[in-house]
């Protein structure tokens, strides 16, 4: 006779909104360093900038307290206070295109964090 299979819990799919609903609630406090001052300062500087790495404005996003979705691919969300915004990662190259230097200034202008 063999042993019954032992029933697998599976977890429900991970909702944005439920995650929206989970950060909205919790506090943060969060400062910048002195590069993500500056990286800030260099998203909203007219013209944009096409050589702002990725990986700086990710970090930025953080530091202002936004949470992080990773999607399929090289697709990630940043919410921060039911303000949600979608990026695409560049690849191969690691700057930034000006229309994602662009979003991200409109998404931290939403958040309200400014120079």
């Amino acid at each position: 006779m063999q042993p019954k299979p032992k029933a697998v819990r599976t977890l429900p799919p991970l909702r944005l909104h439920n995650v929206l609903a989970f950060y909205r609630d919790q506090p943060h406090d969060f400062t910048m360093n002195s590069k993500q001052r500056r990286m800030l300062e260099a998203i909203f500087a007219d013209p944009v900038s096409g050589t702002i790495a990725w990986a700086d404005i990710e970090n930025l996003l953080v530091a202002v307290g936004a949470t992080v979705i990773e999607g399929n691919g090289s697709w990630v969300r940043f919410a921060k206070d039911q303000v949600v915004a979608s990026f695409h990662r560049p690849h191969p190259a690691k700057e930034a295109k000006r229309y994602q230097v662009r979003d991200a200034r409109a998404f931290l202008e939403q958040i309200g964090a400014k120079p």
